[in-house]
């Protein structure tokens, strides 16, 4: 059986270069001679959340003082390498755009090792209905996620928890291929302007200014947001 696997596994990197396909696909691939002749529909990706985390997800927004029937847009603005990340100047102008809306509570969310970068954020943002919750256990940011009206992120693991809750998502791409990396769902948006020298694996951009994933504007993530709020605002934190 191990055999069997290492050698369909091994042929993912040639199934990647196939044009559009996803990791999700390649992932199933593998596995799809031991299914036979059990149908498999569009693959689905999703998080299984018990109600217990749901409950602790509620008291935290409490604690946040986020009233239970605002609409919530959860942002999570860290990334696990450098090149991956949009500028907190430019998560700082979503949000007080998201808030000039004067409707929505934003909430910054992060590892415990991103602390300083909410603290960054909290400086420039400055604003009462500017929320951060740094260090939270990953299953209730998961139950934060699914009460979202609206997620938007880098390229990163929340990114695809987001997606995975049902949550709409805005994810930031820069030197990762969306083709094959963007969070598995019909409900995410992904912004990307890829460069010449993508896609890359550099921990540390070659390139000055990151310029990759900050080609994204503030501009074009508000018409997103806009786009996607102006129907949703309000539907998704009702309990």
């Amino acid at each position: 059986m191990r055999s069997w696997f290492s050698r369909r596994a091994s042929t993912r990197g040639r199934d990647q270069t196939r044009e559009g396909l996803h990791e999700v696909e390649t992932n199933l691939a593998v596995v799809r001679p031991v299914l036979g002749s059990v149908p498999v529909s569009t693959p689905k990706v999703e998080v299984f959340l018990l109600d217990k985390d749901r409950e602790n997800a509620a008291k935290r927004l409490q604690g946040l003082e986020i009233p239970e029937g605002a609409p919530l847009v959860t942002l999570h603005p860290g990334a696990s390498w450098g090149p991956r990340a949009w500028r907190p100047e430019h998560f700082a102008g979503v949000a007080r755009g998201i808030l000039a809306r004067d409707r929505e509570h934003v909430l910054f969310v992060g590892s415990s090792e991103e602390r300083a970068l909410g603290d960054r954020l909290r400086a420039l943002v400055g604003a009462p209905r500017a929320h951060f919750l740094f260090g939270a256990p990953l299953r209730e940011v998961a139950a934060i996620l699914e009460r979202s009206a609206l997620f938007i992120g880098n390229d990163s693991g929340i990114a695809h928890l987001a997606a995975a809750t049902g949550c709409r998502v805005i994810a930031l791409f820069g030197p990762q291929d969306p083709r094959r990396f963007r969070p598995w769902s019909e409900r995410a948006i992904v912004l990307h302007m890829p460069v010449p020298c993508f896609p890359c694996r550099q921990v540390v951009c070659v390139m000055p200014e990151h310029p990759c994933v900050n080609l994204n504007t503030v501009e074009e993530v508000m018409r997103s947001v806009e786009a996607l709020l102006g129907s949703v605002a309000g539907t998704r934190f009702a309990t």
